[in-house]
């Protein structure tokens, strides 16, 4: 049997179009993989909100089926034992599946419910790790101000370190994300060994470019809305930039989504500088990264693999980052981006991208053969399909990938 004999549920956390966060990349560039392989996708989108038909439109031409399952309203979370990310999606346990699937892949434990529908039919369940998510929260609490809020993410932290726990232990492959953290699972869950493993960020190689680096402009590309970025960027704007600022030509911008959240904490950081230039929701990035000569992701905390960097990368930028921000993709330092912790640190790093070209086109150069050799997700994909499913010893010949 030939991988375009596989029938496969994704259940995933969104609707992952328009990809326009990290998590919805990851989810919309699978399932071209997916397509291209050959499997048969159903796919059940956990949404506030249906998505309009254009953006349907753009699903349907690699899914066979679509299914959209309501998240209800967050004060559910409150109320639950369960992960708030959970809870909102019980109404998976609803949908009704009409067909067998030889693999159902799961978007992180949060769409787990999935696997308390009756109708559910699945040979294979396989959970993809995004980040250890027990880690995020207890980050997250860190990072917000509200004692309420940081009292709700610790608490987030315990019910979601207890439901990984258990929904893991249930999954014939774990596939993570992050390489940092597949190790860590490993060296705490070593008899889980040959049933983990390391899948890259599905990212689009399509979106390969070579700008020509020129100016003085300084990007940074990620969600406003969430607790870590407004936390790196008060750091950079607040610690690096005021030192770039000594050279006249540098400018600084930032362009993100916003999901219709508040954005006037940005406004009152970037007032007093008239180098800081923001953009909020723009649906086409590329004229931002061929317009820049350096990406920043001054991440201070967090969980698994920052796709801002990786993305970046693609885009043909030389990348500036902390451990953090870097951590999990498997780029090294000083060869595929620069490092850097401190304040003056970062500034010294930009400062050296922005005044040697030479520099800087060498890690874009190392940077990229690195991803297009590791982050081949077709490839990844095929390879961790036929084991996940000869593992379980079904009664079906061996998988085959296509020639």
């Amino acid at each position: 049997m030939n991988l375009n004999e596989l029938k496969l549920l994704y259940v995933c956390t969104d609707f992952p179009y328009p990809p326009v966060s990290g998590g919805l990349v990851d989810m919309c560039n699978r399932i071209q993989a997916l397509h291209s392989l050959g499997v048969t996708v159903d796919l059940i989108a956990t949404v506030a909100t249906e998505p309009g038909d254009p953006d349907r439109e753009k699903i349907a031409n690699y899914v066979r089926r679509l299914i959209f399952s309501r998240r209800e309203r967050s004060i559910r979370g409150l109320l639950s034992l369960k992960p708030g990310q959970a809870a909102i999606r019980s109404a998976l346990r609803r949908v009704e599946l009409v067909e067998d699937y030889d693999v159902i892949l799961m978007q992180t434990e949060f769409v787990s419910e999935i696997l308390r529908n009756k109708t559910l039919k699945a040979r294979v369940k396989i959970v993809r790790v995004d980040n250890n998510e027990s880690a995020y929260y207890l980050q997250t609490a860190k990072a917000e101000s509200s004692w309420l809020l940081k009292f709700y993410y610790l608490q987030e932290a315990i019910r979601v370190r207890n439901l990984s726990s258990r929904i893991f232990s249930k999954m014939n492959s774990l596939w993570f994300v992050s390489h940092d953290e597949l190790e860590l699972y490993r060296k705490n869950n070593p008899k889980s060994s040959q049933r983990s493993a390391f899948v890259p960020t599905a990212i689009n190689l399509g979106l390969l470019d070579k700008p020509p680096l020129e100016g003085n402009q300084v990007l940074f590309v990620g969600n406003l809305w969430a607790a870590l970025n407004r936390q790196a960027l008060e750091w950079y704007i607040n610690n690096v930039h005021s030192k770039l600022s000594e050279n006249p030509a540098y400018r600084f911008v930032i362009v993100g989504s916003t999901r219709g959240r508040d954005r006037s904490w940005l406004g009152s950081v970037i007032s007093r500088y008239p180098n800081i230039l923001a953009h909020f929701d723009v649906e086409d990035l590329t004229p931002f990264y061929k317009s820049s000569t350096v990406f920043v992701n001054p991440m201070q905390n967090g969980a698994g693999v920052k796709l801002k960097t990786i993305e970046a990368v693609l885009r043909g930028l030389p990348v500036v980052s902390t451990q953090v921000g870097a951590e999990g993709s498997g780029l090294v330092k000083d060869i595929h981006y620069k490092c850097a912790d401190t304040p003056a640190e970062f500034a010294e790093k930009v400062m050296e991208l922005l005044n040697s070209k030479k520099t800087a086109h060498e890690i874009v150069r190392n940077a990229q053969s690195y991803v297009l050799d590791q982050y081949d997700q077709p490839k990844v994909l095929g390879r961790l399909l036929l084991e996940a499913v000869n593992q379980v010893g079904l009664q079906k010949p061996v998988f085959e990938t296509k020639t």
